[in-house]
């Protein structure tokens, strides 16, 4: 009498054979402490901050002569000034510590030197000409890369950069992979009549360890049913996942679906691909039981997959859940694509050479759209902080706004297709929002682009932003944003969402030496300041509180040294490269600075009316919303939360105004 062979239990269409497999399957959540060169495409478990400023001291950006700005102020063609050795210069190179003090770099190009020492400079240097402050590139307690997020390389120099050299990630998915089959002979094997080199077993170890696993190659198991439920009980005792090579059809030898079954719950057999049909998976218990061949039902269960023996249908069924299955385990997903995207501002390029362009990028009403970010040649900031890069040929000297571009990932395509472009004012709160977000695995990266207030607003103006966060104080009404609203809004209808109120004043050192007390007081001569960029809302706030104390900008001292954040204010203070700096209190207390109070204001989030149905903004406002996120930002010093998440204004388009 013939054997009975094995019948599938059902065809299952391969979207809902993954679903199967990946509903009942969690993160593995363990983790480990590593060196961060070793980290690189791992998921972080505890975000990275940088321990140190990068620079940590005040440095020279070029080959030269490190100057006093004031001895230069009336230099020039017609009367050059001439500096003696030692107390008038010191000779610097690139990267060399700024000499006490001097306050800026003269090029040796701008210089004309003589016998005896001295040299010549024909044109007068403002401060920190030629000079890097400190934390130009990276600032201490900036957060890198949040918890959950996939280390990259530029990630991993960053936080090398930082001063940071550890990092706690998930750990890596342990696979068995075990081939099966009487006809399966190694592969450095001269095979007889009826066997078969054994190829699949390494091409698919390859693969899962280059979907993030750590496989483990099994010797080959012959086609006999009880070997091959103890390899199974003992493989699922010590790994996360097993493969099963071969033995998964409808045949007389083919017994691993039935032996899933068998030992656990077996979710599908067959699926409605070509090839690949043959392929079975299931839950098998990893409880110690009473012997090698037995198992514990009551353990926790681990996911057996038995792919095809035949070569194509063994690697493309990987390829389909296996590859889905780690990313699942892992949290990390996809590998680097390219896209085509519309950049959204003037990209200048020097002739001759290929300039690569990094961007953040966001999908607007159905178009990929590119935001340049950063590009100093010394900033790995520039690229940790960044969605993809591109290209400018040598012979193309730079591109304009609208032009569409080929950017390349740095991330996976998953990742950028979560993104929420936001650009706008600076706030630390906004790491904290950024890491809430991941804690609650929302499905939305904010990709944050630091222009100001009424950079933020332009944007949206201009339809280029999802979002932006302003802090723009109306000198006529003494309210904040929504005025500015008022004056600006065109095409699309902004809706204004609260966010924090917190407070601004003057960031001094530790014992406030200098007796800083009011804006008065900037304008005295032994009192050096560090500005924000134009358009940024503390720079608003500054202009006006000048107004009020009867100051022109000419009187501050360092009125235009411009930094992009609060923190690089907060560093500058810190480091002594200024006296003091308009910031918020908490960068103050961050950095262990006094402050002096001045102003409360309204930090709030506007949108486009347009946008609210994004389901990426709608959990954006839910984590706004939530009360964890106010408890962490209190815990910050300095902020109000009370009108977190509540709607408080629609500004519709001006009737009439022209588009």
């Amino acid at each position: 009498m013939p054997r009975k062979t094995h019948e599938y239990l059902k065809m299952t269409g391969l979207p809902e054979a993954r679903a199967a497999l990946l509903e009942r399957v969690d993160e593995l959540g363990r983790t480990e402490e590593l060196d961060v060169r070793a980290c690189v495409g791992r998921r972080l478990a505890v975000s990275i901050v940088a321990r140190l400023s990068n620079p940590h001291f005040v440095a020279a950006a070029m080959d030269g002569v490190a100057v006093r700005s004031r001895d230069l102020i009336d230099a020039s063609e017609a009367v050059p000034v001439v500096l003696p050795e030692g107390t008038g210069y010191r000779d610097v190179d690139t990267g060399d510590p700024l000499p006490g003090g001097f306050d800026a770099v003269v090029m040796e190009e701008g210089i004309a030197r003589f016998a005896g020492g001295s040299v010549e400079v024909r044109e007068s240097v403002a401060p920190w000409t030629h000079v890097r402050l400190v934390g130009e590139d990276v600032i201490a307690g900036e957060m890198i890369a949040p918890a959950g997020a996939v280390l990259s390389p530029h990630d991993m120099g960053g936080a090398l950069a930082g001063g940071v050299t550890g990092a706690t990630v998930f750990a890596r998915p342990r696979v068995a992979i075990v081939p099966t089959g009487d006809e399966i002979v190694p592969p450095d094997a001269t095979p007889g009549p009826g066997q078969i080199l054994e190829s699949n077993g390494p091409t698919i170890a390859a693969l899962v360890r280059a979907w993030g696993g750590e496989p483990e190659l099994a010797a080959v198991v012959p086609d006999d049913r009880q070997r091959l439920r103890n390899a199974i009980v003992t493989a699922v005792r010590r790994f996360d996942l097993v493969l099963v090579i071969a033995g998964s059809s409808a045949g007389r030898d083919d017994h691993v679906p039935g032996l899933i079954a068998e030992l656990g719950d077996l979710l599908f057999h067959g699926v409605a691909m070509m090839p690949g049909k043959p392929v079975a998976a299931g839950l098998v218990s990893a409880g110690p039981g009473a012997g090698a061949d037995r198992i514990d039902a009551s353990g926790p269960r681990r996911p057996v997959i038995s792919l095809p023996g035949y070569a194509a249908s063994c690697l493309l069924c990987a390829e389909e859940l296996v590859k889905p299955l780690l990313e699942r385990l892992t949290g990390v997903a996809g590998s680097q694509e390219v896209l085509a995207a519309r950049l959204l501002r003037n990209v200048v390029s020097r002739a001759g050479v290929t300039q690569m362009v990094r961007v953040h990028l966001g999908n607007l009403r159905g178009e990929w759209v590119a935001v340049p970010g950063r590009s100093g040649a010394g900033q790995i900031s520039s690229l940790f902080g960044s969605d993809g890069v591109f290209a400018i040929p040598p012979l193309v000297e730079g591109h304009p706004g609208g032009t569409v571009v080929t950017v390349r990932l740095l991330r996976s395509r998953s990742e950028v297709e979560r993104n929420l472009l936001v650009i706008g004012s600076h706030d630390p709160t906004l790491d904290l929002l950024r890491e809430e977000m991941r804690r609650a695995r929302m499905p939305v990266n904010l990709s944050i682009s630091h222009v100001g207030s009424m950079g933020g607003l332009m944007s949206l103006v201009r339809g280029e932003c999802h979002a932006a966060f302003l802090h723009m104080l109306d000198e006529a009404t003494g309210t904040y944003n929504v005025p500015f609203l008022q004056r600006t809004v065109r095409d699309h209808p902004l809706v204004l969402h609260g966010f924090v109120r917190r407070q601004q004043g003057l960031m001094v050192a530790r014992g406030n030496p200098l007796a800083i007390l009011a804006v008065s007081d900037l304008a005295r001569p032994d009192v050096t300041f560090v500005n924000r960029q134009r358009g940024a809302g503390t720079r608003i706030l500054l202009d006006l509180l000048l107004r009020r104390a009867q100051l022109e900008p000419p009187a501050v001292r360092g009125y235009d040294l411009e930094v992009y954040t609060h923190t690089a204010v907060a560093a500058s203070v810190a480091a002594g490269t200024a006296s003091t700096g308009l910031g918020i209190r908490s960068c103050a207390e961050a950095f262990g600075l006094d402050f002096v109070p001045l102003e409360w204001e309204e930090y709030d989030l506007a949108v486009p009316e347009d946008q609210l149905d994004d389901p990426r903004l709608a959990r954006v406002l839910e984590v706004v919303a939530a009360g964890r996120l106010a408890e962490r930002i209190m815990a910050l010093g300095g902020y109000e939360v009370d009108r977190m998440g509540r709607r408080l204004a629609r500004r519709a388009p001006i009737p009439g105004r022209a588009r």
